[in-house]
């Protein structure tokens, strides 16, 4: 079973290996010379297809041990001194705020992974700050991956992504489909 579950893995690794650049143009190109936000959305659909979310088992289940590698070795995990910022963007009047509200299978935003319940707690506090709704799911390897949302516009989801590029999230983007604890499954356009 955990053989064809990293087949699976490397096939859809495979499919997104060229994916185009980030949202709106943002090239997403870390360092290390991979597609962070290309990972991601590969991290996006073993989990939906394999089922990885809420697991007990906090082992790095082999369907995305490449795949948090990649991750993790490319810079795409969000680190506490890239968030040095967030104060900052918060003061700031120019960061997008959101208006409260929650869409019902509206555009999700992936803001980023954090590696430390610390970032995460800020990361959260951030957002909810600015009038956003947030939240954290931990995969295993990979570390928090911190979500805001969903939103009801392409507008309020580009606003959400302004304000985590603000905050020191590298590669924010809309996750089209996922799980949303603020609303049920997330079915973007």
């Amino acid at each position: 079973m955990e053989t064809r579950l990293f087949v699976a893995a490397a096939f859809v690794a495979g499919a997104l290996a060229g994916c185009a650049p980030g949202p709106g143009g943002i090239e997403d190109v870390a360092p290390g010379g991979r597609s962070c936000v290309s990972l991601f959305q590969q991290l996006d659909l073993v989990e939906n297809n394999v089922g990885l979310l809420g697991r007990r088992n906090q082992s790095v289940p082999p369907a995305i041990q490449p795949i948090a590698a990649w991750l993790r070795n490319g810079d795409c995990i969000t680190l506490s001194r890239d968030l040095a910022g967030m104060d900052a963007a918060l003061r700031d009047p120019a960061t997008p705020r959101g208006d409260g509200s929650r869409a019902r299978g509206g555009a999700l935003v992936h803001a980023g992974a954090v590696t430390s319940i610390r970032d995460d707690a800020r990361s959260l506090g951030y957002f909810e700050a600015l009038g956003y709704h947030a939240y954290s799911i931990g995969t295993p390897g990979v570390g928090r991956r911190v979500f805001v949302g969903p939103m009801a516009t392409d507008a309020g989801a580009a606003a959400a992504m302004d304000a985590a590029r603000r905050a020191g999230f590298r590669y924010p983007y809309i996750r089209r489909r996922g799980p949303s604890y603020f609303g049920g499954i997330v079915q973007s356009r």
